[in-house]
């Protein structure tokens, strides 16, 4: 389903990197405003292990590359993150630049919830540092 000021713009995949997901963000609500964050990228890990710090640094560097445009990295991994990666996560929220987990748990809720989709992408990025 569309989301009113999502814009998918590309799929992004080159030699030294691959992005799952670029969205433009054109949401004119107050929380998306004070994200500044014109594009917010996404990245699915559909491991059969636990996605562990080493991932998570990458994306930290790759949102340095992309720190004029992008501050939110959203990572979908199926088989959880390990314990490290969860508790550095929540210290990211000092940060200017934000990756949230997501986790098969978080898409249940989505599914099982009456949250609509912006609603839970937001309640997504306020759990990933509170």
């Amino acid at each position: 389903n569309a989301i009113d000021g999502f814009e998918v713009t590309e799929i992004k995949q080159a030699d030294d990197e691959q992005i799952d997901l670029v969205i433009k963000n054109n949401i004119n609500k107050p929380f998306w405003l004070n994200l500044k964050t014109p594009v917010i990228l996404w990245e699915a890990k559909n491991w059969s292990k636990n996605t562990n710090t080493e991932v998570i640094n990458t994306l930290r560097w790759k949102l340095v590359w992309h720190a004029n445009f992008a501050k939110i990295w959203f990572v979908i991994a199926m088989n959880w993150f390990t314990k490290v990666v969860e508790s550095n996560l929540l210290r990211d929220g000092a940060s200017e630049r934000i990756i949230v987990a997501i986790t098969w748990k978080d898409i249940e809720t989505l599914l099982n919830d009456e949250l609509n989709t912006i609603d839970w992408i937001e309640w997504l990025v306020m759990k990933s540092f509170i």
